[in-house]
């Protein structure tokens, strides 16, 4: 169930609406927000004002970051917090949901510690208790061409609307573990069911929950869509 969702992590490549939508969304449930693109070192956003994609090396302070922040997230039970980040890639959205270990996990003493990989249910806890649940993935897709030209309007971002195929490239698909990247890439975005809700497990056995959302359709039905999706009812 998604009863116990304490973090919602709006993904999606570039131009998808990600720090729109989760604004939006953030001052509907009150909840509190977050854009990855700030928690970036400074070299990070300098290589990609040069039109230089990032490295696994260079992206992994980043997801370690952002993983400290959802375990202190999930702990906190009285608030909601949004994470906009693109998480392309299942081994990113591990790390950020808690799935897999980081390599700073020595340096925590929170208790929502995720080294393990063993169900909470099998345990006899609750998903906000351990491994990556309370974390929700929303999946924010358009076509290729939409996107693009979202991009091309944008003034003062770093990211460039030539660097958006490399991304669509590197997208694999939050709804199916075995799909590859260049499938993935192959796939028009946005043509998935629309009232589609997946569960998707990761590497492990730890689970968290995927929603897939259409993106092109104004904010407010955006907003409108998550809300019922992950909440249910009518807001």
């Amino acid at each position: 169930t998604m009863e116990n969702v304490r973090v919602i992590v709006l993904m999606g490549v570039s131009g998808s609406g990600k720090t729109t939508v989760g604004i939006a969304l953030a001052k509907k449930i009150g909840a509190l927000f977050t854009d990855a693109d700030e928690l970036h070192s400074d070299s990070n956003i300098a290589k990609m004002r040069g039109g230089t994609p990032l490295t696994d090396e260079d992206r992994q302070p980043w997801l370690e970051r952002m993983a400290s922040l959802v375990r202190e997230w999930r702990a906190q039970r009285d608030t909601i917090h949004i994470l906009a980040c693109s998480a392309l890639k299942h081994s990113y959205r591990d790390i950020i949901a808690g799935a897999t270990p980081t390599t700073s996990t020595t340096t925590t003493t929170s208790t929502t510690s995720a080294t393990t990989h063993t169900p909470p249910c099998a345990r006899g806890e609750s998903e906000s208790e351990s491994g990556s649940g309370g974390v929700v993935f929303v999946h924010l897709t358009a076509p290729f061409e939409v996107l693009e030209e979202r991009l091309k309007q944008r003034t003062g971002h770093y990211m460039k609307s030539d660097m958006l195929r490399s991304q669509f490239a590197a997208l694999e698909d939050p709804t199916n573990s075995a799909k590859s990247a260049k499938s993935s890439s192959e796939k028009v975005p946005g043509t998935e069911e629309a009232g589609s809700s997946r569960e998707w497990t990761p590497s492990g056995s730890n689970q968290y929950q995927v929603v897939v959302v259409d993106v092109c359709p104004p904010v407010p039905e955006i907003v409108e869509s998550i809300y019922t999706r992950i909440f249910g009812g009518d807001s």
